[in-house]
């Protein structure tokens, strides 16, 4: 650590500790002569300032469509950060099956654990910690360090604990859930909504319109859908059932059970040839419901359930964490029936979301025991929605005139399931390209090409000679001096030995999956780690290959 950034370390220190003038020049002469008669500073953050890596602890907070929306949060927070030397640690749901069905195979966050696994005590490793309800609250920061690496970074920390300190919105912290439906009622009032409510100021840009993560699916979704009767069929998936941390089975967020029975009749009619799928966490949570074709109440894993909401022709449920799963898939519109919970606040503008607007307030989050018991005693606002006004909304969102847009290659590539690409090489490079044409071709892994970064220029090179295999048959410093080196000097292409380690521990090979891109010269465009994996494993293995001419 050098003496200008420890000096200017510790005069953020003092100062953000609101010293005065006097007191912090008295500070300043007591730490220098500490400096220059230890030669250094001491202490635990001192070793921690000598590395040029940000490492970041993210806890999220509430249940799966709420973690959900955080960590599509958290893309953009990252993409934010650019090519930052940066570990993003996220501790995510308690459960560890929902936590994994959110985070698996997330490029963009380096490590992932469960809600509970974040201590206090914890916090000393890490230069930043934070804690998102509804928007990110600091816990632990070391300014001086984050200020100097990345000042970008210590922007957005600013604008965020300005927010917090301000006395209009300081009760949203400090009473928090107990100002929740405040919090609805402020983020309606600003255009915003559940996506992009925690993006203070609008700084990182958050849609509210559509989700930019994509969600891991491991299971063959064509085997699972026949396994279940489902592949050679249309079917609408239904779910009756509220957040298990509720504390309760029934909850005024539900609609009736006589209801949805009475909605499967009237849809049966309406759709000759469509099956009727009741799906739930447990027989204990979700009451059974009449003349569903397939029911997989407690049946389904996240894998199963991710597959079903993703293929739908609809979803109907109340407002819950399917719903945001299923628009986090890009599976179609979701039929959501709107009581307790404001619609403007959780409703994404392409789906059907019903609400009769009978009471003229919502009363979500107005005291703890809301999802128990209806303040007024009737829970109208959902009894109220009528199995017939379902079916007309149905009916008028399918008579509407709908728009196309001309497909272009690209989006038939992007758009193919057996085609996984990486996310970010997608959005900044082939997005961007007019591609004429494309083939899957099946090649031998050690016939593949490389480009190599060297001497400010791309050469092209043999796959054998790529950094990659090199750290792969033990020659670390190697991949380490490369990743260095290019990422000094090439925007938007970072790469580490953590990023790389962390394929590596997570990568499975699947043969009918294409996830490497080649040109016309058989180079590598995008893949070139995995591709270096599969090389070290077995030079002699043919695998598809997505090629593109352009």
């Amino acid at each position: 650590m050098s003496y200008l950034a420890e000096f200017y370390r510790k005069y953020i220190k003092y100062t953000d500790k609101h010293y005065n003038d006097r007191m912090i020049a008295y500070k300043m002469l007591l730490w220098n002569a500490k400096y220059l008669f230890n030669g250094s500073s001491s202490g635990e953050d001192i070793n921690l300032l000598k590395s040029n890596l940000i490492t970041i602890a993210v806890r999220t907070n509430g249940g799966v469509g709420n973690v959900l929306i955080h960590c599509n949060f958290l893309k953009y927070f990252r993409e934010y950060l650019g090519k930052e030397r940066v570990e993003l640690v996220v501790y995510g749901h308690p459960v560890k099956e929902v936590t994994d069905a959110i985070f698996m195979q997330q490029p963009f966050i380096d490590r992932y654990y469960c809600y509970k696994d974040l201590h206090e005590e914890d916090y000393k490793y890490y230069d930043l910690v934070i804690d998102i309800h509804s928007f990110p609250e600091i816990l632990k920061i070391n300014t001086g360090k984050i200020h100097a690496l990345c000042p970008k970074l210590s922007f957005l920390l600013k604008q965020w604990d300005n927010f917090k300190r301000d006395d209009r919105y300081l009760r949203f912290f400090t009473l928090r859930p107990l100002l929740n439906n405040n919090i609805y009622r402020y983020s309606i009032l600003h255009n915003n909504n559940c996506l992009n409510v925690a993006d203070i100021d609008n700084v990182l840009g958050v849609s509210t319109k559509e989700y930019k993560i994509s969600l891991f699916i491991a299971k063959d979704e064509k085997i699972i859908l026949q396994s279940l009767g489902l592949k050679k069929y249309k079917y609408i998936t239904l779910q009756r059932g509220v957040n298990p941390f509720s504390g309760t089975n029934e909850s005024p967020k539900m609609w009736p059970v006589e209801y949805y029975n009475k909605l499967i009749k009237m849809l049966k009619e309406k759709y000759k040839n469509i099956k009727i799928v009741q799906l739930g966490e447990s027989v204990d949570r979700c009451q059974l419901l009449d003349n569903v074709d397939v029911n997989l109440v407690g049946k389904t894993d996240w894998d199963d359930l991710k597959i079903l909401l993703k293929n739908a022709l609809y979803h109907i449920d109340g407002e819950c964490g399917m719903v945001h799963i299923r628009k986090a898939l890009k599976g179609g519109p979701s039929v959501v029936l709107f009581g307790p919970t404001p619609k403007d606040f959780f409703g994404y503008e392409d789906n059907i979301n019903i609400c009769t607007n009978i009471c003229s307030h919502c009363c979500a989050a107005l005291n703890d025991n809301w999802q128990k018991r209806c303040l007024k005693g009737n829970a109208d606002c959902m009894s109220s929605i009528t199995p017939e006004l379902v079916i007309n909304s149905i009916s008028q969102y399918e008579m509407k005139p709908k728009t196309f847009e001309k497909q272009t290659i690209v989006d038939k590539i992007i758009g193919t399931k057996y085609i996984k690409l990486d996310e970010i090489w997608a959005d900044t490079w082939l997005k961007k390209q007019e591609i004429l044409a494309y083939e899957i071709v099946k090649i031998k892994i050690s016939d593949l090409y490389i480009f190599k970064f060297e001497n400010n220029i791309w050469i092209k090179t043999k796959l054998l000679n790529s950094p990659a295999v090199q750290y792969l048959l033990g020659n670390k410093k190697e991949y380490e001096k490369y990743c260095k080196y290019k990422n000094s000097h090439v925007e938007g292409d970072y790469h580490s030995i953590e990023r790389f380690q962390t394929l590596i521990d997570n990568y499975n090979y699947d043969s009918q999956i294409v996830s490497i891109v080649i040109n016309k010269d058989n180079c590598i465009l995008d893949g070139q780690h995995r591709a270096s994996i599969l090389l070290n494993q077995n030079p002699d293995i043919k695998i598809k290959a997505l090629k593109l001419y352009w």
